[in-house]
This record gives C-alpha cells, sequence and structure tokens, in this order.
C-alpha cells in the first residue's frame, strides 16, 4: 500500500489537495494519505497530524509573528516522516513552508511534487533555483507556467485548475435566488471579505461602508454576506453599528458559491474567490489590507514584478477589474467602482464577454494526468 504525505495551509489549498488525492484514488484504491489539510481532504481520507489552521497566516509581518510555532510544525513533520518515510510528499502551495519542507525531504531521498506553481512570474524569481533542487514535479495551475518552469529545467506538468472544470456549467441566477430568498427584480451586492480571520479582520469595516454608501445611492440593494467560520461570523457581527441599518443584509452560513451565483456584483478579498467570481462572470471590484510593514517590504523595496494582484488581471495581463489595494481600499473609491458595475451596462457586457473567453481556458481538467504522473514517481 502506498502512503503519500500531503501538507496544505488554508482552504483554497485544501479544495486542490481533496481533487488530486481523489484522482489518485480511482488509480490506486489503497492509497493511504497522511499530513495536515482540511475538511475536504479530510473527507477524501487524509490522516491529519496538525491542524491546517494552524498554517493559516499570510504577509511577512504576520508569518513572522508565528514563525516559531510555525517552525516547530515543520520540524515535527520532518521528525515524523524522517522516521516513516512516505514513498511521495505532496507540497499544495504555501511555498514559504512546504518549499522548506520539500528540500529536506528530497535530500533523504522522498520524491517530492509541488502543486500550484509559485508565482515566480510576480515576485521571489529566485525560487525557481528551490524548486529545481527541491522538487521532482511541480503541478501548474496555468498552461502559461510550464513553458517558464521548463525555462528554468524545472520538471512541471499542466494540472489545470479543478475550479474551471468544476464550474464548468454555472446555474441559473434566479433559480438560485429562489433557493435563497431573494427578490429576482432587486440589484444584490455579494461581500466576501476572505477566509481567514486576519483578512476578515482588516476589510469588514471597509465592506460594511462601502455597502452603505452603495445603499444609499440605490435604496433597493440586497447585500449577500458568506460567512465561513463560527470565529469570522462573529467578527463580522461584531463591526455591525447602527449606521448600517440602512442595508437590507444576509447572511448565509458559507454557500459563498449560492452567494455567487445570485449576486449582480461582488466585492471581495484578493485571492482564490477573485477566480471564482470571474468563472461565474460576475463584475467585481477586489480589495486588501496587509500590515504596513508587508506592504513596505513586498511593493516599496520592489520585490513584486507584476503590476497586477488581482488573479483576473495577473490572466488577461492588463487590469479589467478595479484592485484597490492598501491605501486604496477605502470605502468612496470601493463605492465608487462598485456602483459602476451596475449603472454601465457596456462595461458589464464587455467584462462578461472577456470571463467568459478565459473560463473556456481554464475548463481543460488534466487532473487524472496529474495523479498519473504524482504515482510514476513512486514507481521509480
Amino acid at each position: 500500500m502506498k502512503y503519500i504525505g500531503l501538507v496544505a495551509a488554508e482552504p483554497s489549498g485544501d479544495q486542490l489537495g481533496s481533487h488530486l488525492m481523489a484522482a489518485i484514488k480511482k488509480l490506486d484504491p489503497e492509497v493511504h494519505f497522511e499530513g495536515v489539510g482540511g475538511k475536504k481532504m479530510t473527507a477524501e481520507g487524509l490522516k491529519s497530524l496538525v491542524p491546517m489552521e494552524k498554517l493559516s497566516v499570510m504577509g511577512i509581518v504576520e508569518v513572522l509573528k508565528h514563525l516559531p510555532g510555525l517552525l516547530k510544525i515543520r520540524k515535527n513533520l520532518v521528525k515524523r516522516w524522517s522516521e516513516f518515510p512516505p514513498d511521495i510528499f505532496i507540497g499544495i502551495d504555501a511555498p514559504d513552508f512546504n518549499l522548506g519542507l520539500e528540500n529536506t525531504l528530497h535530500k533523504l531521498g522522498v520524491p517530492t511534487v509541488h502543486y500550484v506553481c509559485p508565482s515566480i512570474w510576480a515576485w521571489r524569481e529566485g525560487r525557481v533555483k528551490t524548486l529545481r533542487k527541491a522538487v521532482d514535479l511541480v503541478i501548474s495551475l496555468f498552461p502559461f507556467e510550464v513553458p517558464l518552469l521548463n525555462k528554468h529545467q524545472v520538471n512541471a506538468l499542466f494540472g489545470g485548475h479543478p475550479l474551471g472544470h468544476e464550474l464548468k456549467d454555472i446555474p441559473d441566477k434566479n433559480i438560485i435566488r429562489e433557493q435563497l430568498g431573494i427578490p429576482a427584480d432587486r440589484p444584490t451586492l455579494a461581500l466576501l471579505p476572505g477566509s481567514r480571520l486576519f483578512e476578515v479582520e482588516q476589510l469588514t469595516h471597509d465592506f460594511l461602508d462601502t455597502a452603505k454608501r452603495v445603499a444609499q445611492k440605490n435604496d433597493q440593494l440586497v447585500v449577500l454576506v458568506p460567512l465561513v467560520t463560527p470565529r469570522i461570523q462573529d467578527y463580522f457581527m461584531s463591526q455591525l453599528s447602527t449606521e448600517h441599518k440602512i442595508l437590507d443584509i444576509r447572511f448565509f452560513d458559507g454557500q459563498s458559491r449560492e452567494v455567487l451565483a445570485a449576486a449582480d456584483v461582488v466585492l471581495l478579498a484578493s485571492g482564490t474567490a477573485t477566480l471564482e467570481a470571474m468563472l461565474y462572470k460576475k463584475p467585481m471590484v477586489v480589495a486588501y489590507k496587509v500590515h504596513w510593514l508587508t506592504h513596505f517590504i513586498t511593493f516599496k523595496l520592489g520585490l513584486v514584478k507584476t503590476p497586477y494582484i488581482a488573479l483576473p488581471n495577473i490572466l488577461a495581463g492588463r487590469e479589467i477589474v478595479p484592485e484597490l489595494f492598501q491605501e486604496k481600499c477605502q470605502p468612496d473609491i470601493l463605492a465608487k467602482h462598485v456602483l459602476t458595475w451596475f449603472t454601465n451596462r457596456t462595461k458589464r457586457h464587455d467584462i462578461i464577454e472577456t470571463f467568459s473567453k478565459m473560463k473556456l481556458e481554464l475548463e481543460q481538467n488534466n487532473i487524472d494526468e496529474a495523479a498519473k504522473a504524482v504515482l510514476d514517481l513512486v514507481k521509480k
């Protein structure tokens, strides 16, 4: 029986890991999985060694605060897998955590895979050298990444983005609205302030104030808010004040995809959710905030090599949706862009057409090929 180690550090990685695990199980039903993951990977049979939430930290300053705990977790995983080596190890995204783990295990003779190409085309391109020596295979989400990696002598395979295949058939907006109890004729704005508590803490107040400004221009507005965990729900509710009583706001326990399907416009945190919104063909405004020192180090010192942070803009190679980062993430600016999506029909039509073309490119699904490549490494 094959024994595979995996580590995912956040919900998007948990989703990716579960898809790859399912594809591997189709080829080898007896395989055993162990490592770090969330509910979806656990449902596919992962024996979890550490709660995934302990790894869900982003940003340079934010990581420094949790560094001792992160290093202890990695040390314990190395100890575990040195004593009981897996037949292969798969690090899912989280390069700052997983590349070091992969490098150590690779030196011990464990075949290693990194799933999700680090954004070397955006920043810290020096990581390609670490990839070359630490991993046997990189599974990329986007087609353009494979030739880039091959150019640097990194073995790479396009696995496709599971969201592209998973969201190939989009449900009818009116049917979803009926299921959620939302009137078909009212304009709707979805607020998705993030899947991590620190993101929600940074963005909730600005998002609520933005929604208030939009509602002041359109008293028929319905605001939809999916909240993914009890802690996030508690925090979001604590930010509601009397000035937000103007809002017709509907809360949902998770159900972010149903909310996306029902919405006319989306205001959301930068991340995987922007890709989902794009696949749902939803006009969006993307926002993000990090610690000021993280922003200074990454942007002011020139570590970032791409002018964009939002995935739709990165994939398009141009700004097709507004992205408001750090000091630009202010309610009055956010509201201006949100209102444009509601009022400018030509712009709405154009972005939906653009998203339709991009969606076709991402609907390629090579996850079965990726699973076979993983198991082929075990055989070597």
